[in-house]
């Protein structure tokens, strides 16, 4: 195996939804992003990248079968070779490991990996939909198997066996919004405290 860097990384908007871009167009930002930060021009690069891991977890968001091929053309990068990786939660992670295989078996010498995801286009009910299909359709989606039920079911066994407490819950909340917070590219930035996280409305 040989050795694998990461040379540079991108970063699109997040919105609650991007009407004004199409999502090909939205992994395009983070890929200028990327390479401008490398001082290249994106012909210059693409000449060099000898193909790509795409990433997104369901077809059903973005309404398009095949749709990193799509992403791969919009970037400029067909005909190199790209194949896509799912895996529910950790779909982002896989795409990562899966370049850097493509890298480390010398399979690629560069390899892009990208991801994406626009659950904006349904409702959120109908996403919720979407995502509790990746539970088992045979025992766990006819009873009601959503994963915010799943997680609380996780968490509510977690703090009868270890003694969790909510307000420690509550600090993983606090934590994140604080990164979104320093993060111009995140969709809410702003702090909480422990106590807004308490009185906030119970989900699941």
């Amino acid at each position: 195996m040989r050795p694998v860097y990461a040379i540079s990384g991108g970063v699109s908007k997040f919105a609650k939804a991007r009407p004004d871009k199409t999502f090909p167009a939205i992994v395009k930002e983070a890929y200028d992003y990327a390479v401008h930060d490398l001082g290249l021009d994106i012909p210059t690069f693409n000449r060099l990248v000898d193909g790509s891991v795409a990433s997104y977890f369901s077809d059903h968001f973005a309404r398009q079968l095949m749709a990193g091929i799509m992403v791969q053309d919009y970037l400029g990068l067909c005909p190199k070779p790209s194949h896509r990786v799912e895996g529910g939660g950790a779909t982002g992670g896989i795409c990562f490991q899966e370049a850097w295989k493509s890298v480390a078996s010398g399979h690629m010498d560069i390899c892009v990996a990208y991801g994406f995801e626009t659950m904006s286009h349904v409702e959120t009910w109908k996403g919720n939909e979407f995502i509790a299909l990746a539970s088992d359709v045979s025992f766990d989606y006819p009873v009601g198997g959503f994963y915010s039920g799943y997680y609380a079911m996780m968490v509510t066994r977690h703090m009868k066996e270890y003694g969790t407490t909510p307000e420690q819950l509550a600090h993983v909340s606090v934590k994140n919004h604080i990164n979104a917070y320093h993060n111009p590219y995140a969709q809410k930035r702003r702090r909480l405290t422990i106590q807004d996280v308490r009185n906030a409305p119970m989900v699941a």
